[in-house]
């Protein structure tokens, strides 16, 4: 069993809640998608001098791509939303990359 899914049924609850228009619910799932976000920036920064703290920058840039995208209500909803998560944080890894 993967992480995405121990955990997907709780998060697609508060994806749900927040797609309703649910703040706390929002700032929750959020929370949740720091975690996922970060790990993935820290392990790809691992051996990248400061890479911990461009892991972090990264990570809350993701985030207000996740909170601000055009269909984040639907992306909120997604059954899936670690995979919603971990696609906006690789294509903000990709521009980063690309210069």
């Amino acid at each position: 069993m993967n992480a995405a899914t121990s955990v997907s049924p709780r998060l697609h609850l508060l994806a749900r809640a927040a797609a309703a228009g649910d703040g706390n619910a929002t700032e929750r799932l959020l929370q949740h998608a720091y975690v996922y976000v970060s790990r993935y920036y820290r392990s790809w920064l691992a051996d990248f001098p400061g890479g911990s703290a461009l892991a972090d920058e990264l990570a809350h840039e993701a985030l207000v791509r996740i909170a601000w995208r055009p269909d984040a209500a639907e992306a909120r909803a997604d059954a899936d939303v670690v995979t919603t998560w971990l696609t906006v944080a690789r294509d903000l890894a990709c521009e980063v990359a690309a210069g």
